[in-house]
């Protein structure tokens, strides 16, 4: 049951900042290769080396989803993993810290470090 309302916890997590995100989430390209990426994605073309073959794959599930444009799409996969590596790296500071007594304090430190990640230039702003 413990592991349930953990489980509950992360997804009300994801959510939320899911919903913060999606506000402020840029219907173009942003920067760099975009554009490239982007066809790839739609087309299952191979990009310039290293190729991105893992990235591509995914993009074209994303492409499939029947909301925006394209580029509003591979957005949105960038999105996803963006906050999903935001929660892995919350749950690792609380794997690492698990020994330490103070357990609110194990947390602030968590969500900090979480939202330090979320928030940061590279994250943020691409």
């Amino acid at each position: 049951m413990k592991n349930f309302k953990k489980i509950i916890l992360l997804c009300l997590l994801f959510l939320f900042f899911w919903f913060l995100f999606i506000i402020k989430l840029p219907i173009t390209y942003i920067a760099d290769d975009s554009p490239e990426t982007i066809t790839c994605h739609n087309l299952l073309w191979i990009q310039h080396p290293p190729g991105y073959a893992l990235n591509t794959l995914i993009g074209k599930i994303f492409s499939l989803l029947p909301v925006g444009n394209p580029m509003f799409k591979s957005n949105l996969m960038s999105m996803f993993f963006h906050i999903l590596a935001a929660i892995i790296l919350f749950l690792m500071v609380l794997e690492l810290l698990k020994n330490t007594n103070d357990k609110l304090l194990i947390n602030v430190i968590a969500v900090i470090s979480m939202l330090f990640y979320l928030f940061s230039n590279s994250g943020f702003l691409q």
